[in-house]
C-alpha cells in the first residue's frame, strides 16, 4: 500500500463520524479499503462492493475503540460497549456491564424514552410509567391514572386488584372483596372461615413447592388449592376462595413519582445486582434452600389454578394451543396458513391487521431473523414482525430475535401464542405475563410474585412492599431502601416524613426549627426532638420561661452585654446533652452521668454514684490526683499516704513527710521520729553546753547594761 494510501487509511479512522444516539451507539463509521489489509480491526473485512470495511456478521458492530468487532446486545443484557446496545438505534448504553436506559428513561417499544408518573400528563398510554405491569396504567383525558382493576399501591406503582384464583401479593391486593379478607398463601382468603382439624391443626391450602418437580409448569402465582368434598366441607369449613369477578373502578390520580431502577439493579438469569447494601429487613428468611425461587421458564406459557375438581383457567395452555392450531390446520386439508402482518402508521401505535402475505407465491422460502432479503424497508415474507434492512431481515422495534423468529416483547402486539415466550392475550391480541407476574424491565422476563418472607431474585418482586429492593447478599431478601422504614400493619417500605426523612437543602425540611444535614432533616443545634416536632432545648432562644420544655430550666440573659435570653439550667443542675440533672452534693450521692459529679471532681461510677477513680484519693469532701511521697505536686491535698494523711505536705514540689516524721520501708505512710534523752556517753551534749553559755553569757551583758543605766 502506498504512504498515501496509509494516511488516508489513518485519517478516516482518526475522524471517523461518530454520532450518539441516545447515551450509546454510533451513526456512521467510514473506513474504506481496498484490500483486506486495510480492516485491521478484528473480525473486520473488506466489502468490495463499498469499499468499506465491515464486520463479518450482520450482529456484530464496531467498537468505538476500532480495534475488534463486538456482539450486539439486547437491551438488559450484558455488554461492554455501548455499540453493542445499539444496532438498530434504542438510545442505550453499556452501563456498569449491562445495556441500559440514562437515569430517568425507561425501556418501551425498542426505545430508551421519559415516561410520567401518574397524575402527569399524557398523549397515549405509552407516555405513562407503568412500573412491572404494562397493562396497570393508562392514559386517561390526557392524565396518566392506574388502569381500570387496578390501585395506587405507592408512589407511581398500580397493583391488580385481586379476586378468587387470582394471586396477590399484600393484602391491599384483596380490599376490593371487603374487611376480613387477606392474602394467605399468595390468595386473597376470608381470615375468619379458616378453621381448624379435630387436632387442633389449622388446615392449610396446598401450595406446590417452588423448588419440586412438579412446578416446572406451575408456579405460586396461582396458589393450587385442594377442595374438600361436600361432607368433609360439612364438618370443617376449609378456607373458602372467592368469587370470581373484576370490578372496574376508576383509578386514583398521585404526583409522586417512584424510584425507577435501572437495568444494573435487577437480575437477569444469573446475572447479580449490582445496588449498594442497605438496611431495614422486611422479613427474616429462615431456609433458603426451601424457599428459593426460580425464574418462570419461557416453555411455561400458563402456570393457572389447578385444582382437585376440574377448574377452567383464564388463560388456555401453550401446549393445548399449539395442539389445537396444528389440527385445525390439519382439519384444512393442509394449508398453509398465510403470516398476518401489522401495519405501523405511526410507530408508537400499533394496529392488528390480517393483510395477506407479502409472498408474490405459496413457493416463496419463508425467511428467518438474519437471512437475506432484497425489499428493504419492507416485512421478510413468512418472518411476522420483521423488515428488511440493508438486505438483511431484523426484527422491527419493540421485538426480539430467538431461534430464527421474531417474538413479541411484553405487553407487544402479537399474532399468535406462537410469537410470544409468555402469555398470549386473545382479546387484546398481545403477550403478556401472568395475572400479577411482574414484567422485567427488560420486557422479555417474567418474575413470579413472593410472599414477604420468602428470597427474591430482582427488585420487580419487591415492588408491591413499597420503597424497596432485593438485597443482593444471600438469603436475598425485600430490603426498605434507604430513609424508609417498614410497616408491618400495611406491609410496606414507606420513606420518613419530616425529620429524618432525605433532604438536599433546608427547605425540603417543613418542620419548624429543622435543618437538612447530611441530606437528612435534623433538628436544628439547641432544639430536640419530641413527637415528631422540634421542641427548644438548653441554649435556644427564648423569652418566657415557658418556651423552655427541658425540666429544671429558666429562661436567663446571655451576659450584660447581650441582651438576649437563652433556656439554662436552674442553680444546682449542670447541662448534659438535652437535660439538666441535679449536681452531686458529696461524694457517694445517686447520679446519672459524670457531669453531676463534676463539682466533687469526681465521676459517676458503675454503682450510679459519684466516686474517685483508681488514680484520684478522698481529700476535703472532693476527689484529688493521688501523688506517692517523692512524687512531684502543686498542692498538699494532692499528697497521699494510706495512714493518717495529715502528716503528709507538699514541701519544694515534692511529696514529703513533715518535720518530725519520716517515711516507712513501703513509702505509703509518714511515721513520727522520737528524739533520744540522753547521748551514748551519758555526758551533756556539746549543744547543750554551748546554749547554756550563750543564755549565760546574755544574762551577763543583759545586768550590765541594766547597772550601767542605774549609776
Amino acid at each position: 500500500m502506498s504512504n498515501f494510501q496509509w494516511f488516508l487509511t489513518l485519517g478516516v479512522l482518526c475522524c471517523a463520524v461518530l454520532s450518539p444516539q441516545g447515551d450509546g451507539g454510533v451513526l456512521a463509521v467510514f473506513w474504506p479499503c481496498e484490500t483486506e489489509a486495510d480492516c485491521t480491526a478484528d473480525g473486520t473485512s473488506c466489502d468490495f462492493a463499498s469499499g468499506q470495511c465491515e464486520c463479518s456478521t450482520f450482529d456484530t458492530v464496531l467498537a468505538e475503540n476500532f480495534t475488534q468487532c463486538l456482539a450486539t446486545s439486547l437491551i438488559g443484557e450484558k455488554c461492554d460497549d455501548s455499540v453493542q446496545c445499539n444496532l438498530m438505534p434504542t438510545g442505550a448504553s453499556c452501563k456498569a456491564g449491562v445495556c441500559d436506559c440514562a437515569d430517568g428513561q425507561n425501556y418501551l417499544r425498542g426505545k430508551c424514552r421519559p415516561l410520567n408518573g401518574l397524575g402527569e400528563s399524557c398523549e397515549t398510554d405509552l407516555d405513562c410509567y407503568f412500573g412491572y405491569d404494562r397493562a396497570s396504567v393508562s392514559c386517561q383525558q390526557n392524565v396518566c391514572g392506574c388502569a381500570n382493576g387496578y390501585y395506587n399501591r405507592y408512589g407511581n406503582i398500580c397493583r391488580r386488584k385481586s379476586m378468587e384464583n387470582d394471586a396477590c401479593v399484600v393484602n391491599a391486593d384483596c380490599d376490593e372483596l371487603g374487611a376480613g379478607v387477606e392474602c394467605v398463601g399468595l390468595v386473597c382468603t376470608y381470615v375468619d372461615e379458616i378453621t381448624t382439624t379435630p387436632g387442633g391443626e389449622t388446615e392449610e391450602t396446598e401450595t406446590t413447592n417452588p423448588g419440586s418437580p412438579e412446578d416446572d409448569d406451575s408456579t405460586t402465582a396461582e396458589a393450587i388449592t385442594e377442595t374438600a368434598d361436600p361432607e368433609q366441607e360439612t364438618a370443617f369449613s376449609s378456607r373458602r376462595q372467592l368469587t370470581k369477578a373484576f370490578v372496574h373502578a376508576p383509578p386514583p390520580t398521585h404526583s409522586d413519582a417512584a424510584a425507577q431502577v435501572s437495568f444494573a439493579q435487577l437480575t437477569n438469569g444469573d446475572t447479580e445486582p449490582l445496588i449498594s447494601p442497605r438496611s431495614h429487613e422486611i422479613a427474616v428468611q429462615t431456609s433458603i434452600e426451601k424457599y428459593e425461587l426460580r425464574e418462570v421458564g419461557r416453555s411455561v406459557r400458563n402456570a393457572a389454578t389447578a385444582t382437585t375438581t376440574t377448574t377452567a383457567t383464564a388463560s388456555t395452555s401453550t401446549s393445548s394451543r399449539r395442539n389445537s392450531s396444528r389440527n385445525q390446520r390439519h382439519a384444512h386439508g393442509q394449508r398453509r396458513r398465510l403470516p398476518a402482518l401489522f401495519r405501523f402508521d405511526d410507530e408508537d401505535i400499533k394496529t392488528y391487521s390480517t393483510l395477506g402475505s407479502s409472498r408474490d407465491d405459496d413457493d416463496a422460502d419463508e425467511k428467518k431473523y438474519g437471512s437475506s432479503c432484497t425489499d428493504n424497508g419492507k416485512t421478510c415474507s413468512g418472518l411476522p414482525h420483521s423488515i428488511c434492512s440493508k438486505n438483511i431481515c431484523l426484527c422491527r422495534q419493540g421485538y426480539y430475535a430467538r431461534n430464527g423468529k421474531c417474538f413479541a416483547e411484553l405487553g407487544e402486539i402479537a399474532e399468535s401464542t406462537d410469537e410470544c415466550e409468555y402469555e398470549f392475550d386473545q382479546l387484546t391480541k398481545t403477550c403478556n405475563c401472568q395475572k400479577n407476574y411482574f414484567y422485567e424491565r427488560d420486557l422479555r422476563n417474567c418474575r413470579k410474585p413472593i410472599q414477604y418472607h420468602l428470597s427474591c431474585t430482582s427488585n420487580s418482586q419487591c415492588s408491591p412492599f413499597g420503597a424497596s429492593y432485593c438485597h443482593p447478599e444471600i438469603p436475598r431478601r425485600c430490603t426498605c431502601e434507604e430513609y424508609a422504614l417498614y410497616d408491618a400493619i400495611k406491609q410496606l417500605c414507606e420513606y420518613k416524613r419530616g425529620l429524618g426523612a432525605e433532604c438536599e437543602s433546608n427547605d425540603g425540611c417543613p418542620v419548624d426549627h429543622s435543618v437538612c444535614s447530611n441530606r437528612v432533616c435534623v433538628c436544628a443545634d439547641n432544639y430536640f426532638e419530641k413527637d415528631d416536632q422540634c421542641m427548644r432545648g438548653i441554649g435556644a432562644d427564648c423569652s418566657v420561661e415557658d418556651d423552655c420544655i427541658p425540666e429544671n430550666t429558666e429562661c436567663q440573659e446571655k451576659d450584660e452585654e447581650d441582651q438576649s435570653r437563652t433556656c439554662q439550667c436552674r442553680k444546682g443542675y449542670v447541662h448534659f446533652k438535652d437535660e439538666c440533672l441535679k449536681e452531686a452534693e458529696e461524694l457517694e450521692d445517686e447520679c446519672v452521668e459524670d457531669e453531676q459529679c463534676k463539682p466533687l471532681l469526681a465521676s459517676c461510677n458503675s454503682e450510679g454514684k459519684c466516686g474517685c477513680n483508681d488514680e484520684q484519693h478522698a481529700k476535703n469532701g472532693v476527689c484529688e490526683t493521688k501523688r506517692e511521697l517523692g512524687e512531684s505536686c502543686t498542692k498538699a491535698t494532692e499528697c497521699y499516704v494510706e495512714k493518717d494523711p495529715e502528716n503528709v505536705e507538699c514541701r519544694n514540689s515534692v511529696c514529703q513527710c513533715k518535720l518530725g516524721y519520716s517515711a516507712n520501708a513501703n513509702q505509703n505512710q509518714c511515721i513520727r521520729v522520737m528524739p533520744n534523752k540522753k547521748n551514748s556517753s551519758g555526758r551533756p551534749s556539746a549543744l547543750k553546753i554551748i546554749t547554756f553559755m550563750l543564755i549565760g553569757s546574755a544574762f551577763l551583758i543583759t545586768s550590765a547594761a541594766i547597772k550601767q543605766a542605774y549609776y
